[in-house]
């Protein structure tokens, strides 16, 4: 019994000096990983400044109503005005035929009203019009070249189901799933969180969410880059907003 013990024990100190290079092996991982989140807090600074809680009434005869809430993002801005991506299904409804309906954006503590100036309703998109306020500032989001490699990281900046305020941000992270029709991302979404902006781990513009999976809100589901581009070239024959 005791050469056995003893013969554990030199197995056992064997195979911890056996793991000792992979224990090390780790540090600069750790570090790389650390000098990442660095990199990563300061290019989501913008993204952060530039989102925008996004509210529809209705409004019938002397009473006024919320009728739905969803995100955006402002892309770009000029002296006195901003301009927000979200998504068409929130920009257009049935009730807009039968009701005085207004979309109100929400950035700062003073809220401004928004004009629908371009619509793409085949992809989900949507552009939307606000006044700027005097001594705000907005950097213009940058735009990705292209879509992500398959289970690259991305992040999101949303308010869903209407958890949203002037002083609040809820970012969400995840990877990018691929594409078909529309793109896939591992990042949970519900009602409000449509039309917020996705972005790759450079803070670049790469797609905005317009719908869940059914029973399973743990992905998000939008338009890639190209359709976005597409939809804002056409734009620039009306104004300049890049």
């Amino acid at each position: 019994m005791v050469k056995i013990k003893k013969f554990k024990k030199a197995m056992l100190f064997l195979l911890t000096l056996s793991f000792l290079p992979f224990l090390k092996s780790d540090f600069p991982v750790i570090q790389e990983e650390h000098s990442f989140k660095l990199l990563y807090e300061k290019e989501y600074k913008d993204q952060l400044n530039n989102f925008t809680f996004l509210v529809k009434s209705v409004s019938l005869m002397d009473q006024t109503s919320i009728h739905s809430t969803a995100s955006g993002m402002i892309i770009s801005s000029t002296k006195s005005h901003i301009f927000v991506l979200t998504a068409d299904h929130f920009c257009s409804s049935p009730e807009d035929e039968l009701f005085k309906t207004e979309i109100i954006v929400n950035n700062s503590d003073a809220p401004r009203l928004s004009q629908i100036i371009f619509k793409d309703p085949k992809n989900d998109i949507c552009l939307l019009s606000a006044i700027k306020y005097k001594g705000e500032k907005f950097k213009n989001i940058k735009l990705a070249k292209k879509m992500p490699a398959l289970g690259e990281f991305v992040f999101n900046v949303a308010a869903p189901n209407g958890i949203g305020s002037p002083k609040t941000r809820l970012l969400f992270d995840g990877y990018f799933g691929g594409c078909e029709d529309m793109c896939l991302y591992t990042i949970p979404a519900t009602f409000g969180s449509s039309g917020s902006a996705v972005f790759n781990d450079k803070g670049e513009l790469i797609s905005i969410l317009v719908m869940a999976t059914e029973d399973f809100e743990n992905v998000g589901i939008g338009p890639d880059i190209y359709k976005i581009k597409i939809f804002l070239d056409k734009l620039d024959e009306i104004m300049e907003i890049r």
